[in-house]
């Protein structure tokens, strides 16, 4: 046994020698229910002395009247290193039950041993039965009640349950009869209204109520509620009633007047009303009391006696509380001779202009009878019909009765026929049929008869020479056309003659005077954007001539030989991508060294040189002498004030030494004015003009910053 190897375990660790004297059980009586269910600790075994390491088992139980008898109980072994400990328990797996009213009481001896000393002690268990359940008011009570007084929530009654054992209760609850009167809080237990009493219809009604511990129930606890002042329940007084209609009546129609009674009731009732089958939309109108036919969306009548031949409508009022009961119209729906009806209202088709019966489409196209009768579909007279026919037995495939041609609008490309199914019974359902006829390539373009002579010579403009013009009868891109040249000869003539999709004959370049007195057969084809296109030639015949500035010479002069020679190698010359390239490139380095030259001009009219000057170059800038007078009107001065000469004399930016002014020697932060030019002479260090009509003045220097 596993707790043996442990106590020999320890025996052998501790290596102390000890001897067992004593034990005793803690508590040595106590008691159990003889519900319990899982393992509980009864006593523990005191071992003296504690070192001691012993075996403990039980050495049997005895009832109280002495006897042996089988139990529930064991002994639960702990130990560690150090301690170890026995306890009594009760062992909720054994075979052996507790019953306190078989076995009231046990008597327990446990023995313990340390190798050959034995203590033993013994203790009772008393076993306790378990305790019912106590419902307060038991087996019942009644609660009365007016129903105006009784609002939806209101407390009615809390159930109260005790256990002596204190044992957690479970209460159930049943209503009879099954209303839903009641809201039962089963945590607090605690009964309120759930709805208006005045809402009730019956009364009394009795909730059975049972409390549970787990083990034992109490049942049938009957709170009965009595409700006094019931609420009357409104009536339609003309329903049930049966209604037998037509089919085809007319939406609007009044089918009943409903009336009503309530004795406790004053106000204006609301008719509900409900339809079975559930048609959507419905087929009844409700307004005030009135009960109408309703009204048709669709077209189509709203009753259909191959549909439906009888409808249950039910009609309901409420007085607030309570909703009448057993209020149903039946309607049984007459049968009436229909027109036919098609599955469409409005076919569309598609057809290609064609001979008769050879371009179809197909419909889809049905026409059915209400009563089942047989239908002949017919196209009706008017809106171009008599063009068009349908082509098989069903009705369902159109084609064209005639040979039809949209082209120059001969024919309408879209129509609306109208087509009809007629019964037996002569009634007569119709349809629209939407036709369109899309414009087929049957046409190729045609040019007219006439195809003239073009004549070119030297002095022909470069552009259009001709245009050519096709027709085409088709529409849409069957009569958009496109131009080229379907061929030139000689073929050469082709670097000069070219066709633009439009139909331009254009003369791109001047011809050589090696073409001239000859004759070009250009082609020309136009091509419509039909599939498969369509297409068609025409020609020109191109005539290179002879200027007429040279047709006076003779082809050997030496000056028409030269010029000819000129003018073919100046045409042929720029014939080369090349050599215009060249050209362009040339051009370029031109512009680019006349602006450089144009640049240092103006740097030389401006500052009188046009390269930074040498150590021992004297600039052409000549200062102004300090003495000057301030009332001589060709002197500027800072008194003037004259804005066009803002750099002048006085300006702080600049200033002038006695012997000389620092501002020379080709200092390029100032220039010379040239309206007023320097002269060879000078009086008292300053220089004059000798060339003015008003005879010597001073020279001015004008004087410009960086």
């Amino acid at each position: 046994m596993e707790w043996f190897c442990i106590l020999s375990l320890l025996f052998y660790v501790s290596g102390v020698n000890t001897q067992l004297t004593a034990i005793s059980l803690s508590p040595p009586n106590t008691f159990i229910k003889d519900t319990q269910l899982g393992n509980r600790d009864l006593s523990k075994v005191l071992i003296e002395p504690v070192t001691s390491i012993t075996n403990c088992f039980l050495n049997g139980a005895r009832s109280a009247s002495n006897m042996n008898v089988q139990h529930p109980f064991s002994l639960r072994f702990t130990a560690t290193t150090s301690t170890f400990e026995w306890h009594v328990i009760f062992d909720a797996t054994s075979q052996n039950k507790l019953n306190a009213a078989t076995v009231p009481f046990y008597q327990l001896t446990v023995e313990c041993r340390e190798q050959n000393i034995s203590q033993s002690a013994a203790m009772t268990i008393q076993v306790l039965p378990n305790q019912r359940p106590v419902i307060a008011n038991y087996p019942g009570l009644t609660r009365s009640y007016n129903a105006e007084s009784v609002r939806s929530g209101t407390s009615l009654y809390t159930v109260r349950a005790t256990d002596g054992d204190g044992d957690p209760l479970t209460y159930s609850y049943v209503v009879q009869p099954t209303v839903n009167y009641f809201d039962i809080n089963t945590a607090t237990n605690e009964i309120r209204s759930a709805v208006d009493f005045r809402s009730a219809t019956m009364s009394p009604i009795i909730i059975h109520v049972n409390v549970s511990d787990g083990f034992s129930t109490v049942t049938d606890f009957k709170l009965r509620i009595q409700i006094n002042g019931l609420n009357e329940r409104p009536d339609i007084t003309n329903l049930p009633a049966t209604q037998t209609v037509r089919e085809d009546i007319a939406g609007g129609t009044t089918i009943l007047n409903l009336q009503y009674l309530d004795l406790d009731f004053t106000g204006n009732f609301v008719p509900t009303c409900t339809v079975f089958p559930n048609t959507q939309p419905s087929i009844i109108s409700v307004n005030g009391n009135r009960l109408s036919l309703a009204t048709s969306t669709s077209g189509k009548n709203v009753l259909d006696f191959e549909s439906v031949i009888s409808y249950n409508v039910t009609c309901t009022i409420s007085d607030g509380f309570l909703t009448s009961q057993g209020d149903v119209m039946t309607i049984n729906v007459q049968n009436v001779n229909e027109k036919p009806v098609f599955n469409q209202q409005t076919y569309t088709c598609l057809l290609e202009e064609s001979k008769a019966g050879v371009s179809t489409c197909n419909l889809f196209l049905t026409a059915t009878d209400p009563e089942g009768d047989a239908v002949i579909v017919s196209i009706r007279p008017g809106n171009n019909s008599q063009r068009f026919v349908f082509v098989s037995p069903a009705y369902d495939i159109l084609s064209f009765a005639v040979d039809y041609d949209v082209d120059r609008n001969a024919m309408p490309s879209n129509v609306v026929i109208e087509v009809e199914a007629r019964d037996t019974g002569g009634q007569v359902g119709v349809a629209n049929i939407a036709i369109t006829i899309l414009d087929k390539n049957d046409n190729s373009p045609t040019f007219p008869a006439i195809s003239p002579v073009i004549d070119i010579s030297d002095i022909t403009d470069i552009g259009i020479i001709d245009i050519v013009l096709a027709t085409d009868d088709d529409s849409g891109s069957n009569g958009e056309v496109v131009y080229e040249a379907n061929g030139i000869s000689p073929p050469t003539a082709a670097n000069y003659i070219s066709v633009l999709p439009n139909g331009q004959i254009h003369f791109t370049k001047r011809f050589p005077d090696s073409l001239k007195g000859t004759a070009v057969l250009l082609t020309i084809e136009a091509k419509d954007k039909g599939s498969p296109p369509k297409s068609a030639s025409t020609s020109r015949t191109i005539r290179f001539l002879e200027s007429p500035l040279t047709t006076g010479m003779t082809s050997g002069s030496p000056l028409t030989s030269q010029n000819s020679a000129a003018a073919t190698q100046q045409e042929s010359y720029f014939d080369e991508p090349a050599n215009i390239a060249l050209v362009v490139i040339l051009s370029l380095i031109l512009l680019a060294a006349l602006i450089l030259a144009f640049y240092f001009c103006m740097k030389y009219m401006l500052l009188g040189y046009c390269c930074k000057p040498g150590p021992n170059r004297p600039s052409r800038v000549h200062p102004v002498h300090d003495d000057y007078d301030p009332y001589n009107s060709y002197y500027r001065t800072p008194y003037s004030r004259d804005p066009r000469y803002p750099r002048e004399f006085g300006d702080p930016r600049y200033t002038r030494g006695e012997y000389g002014d620092p501002r020379e020697y080709g200092d390029p932060r100032y220039y010379r004015n040239p309206n007023y030019p320097l002269s060879a002479g000078s009086i008292n260090g300053d220089f004059y003009d000798d060339r003015s009509y008003r005879g010597s003045r001073k020279s001015q220097l004008a004087i410009k910053p960086y």
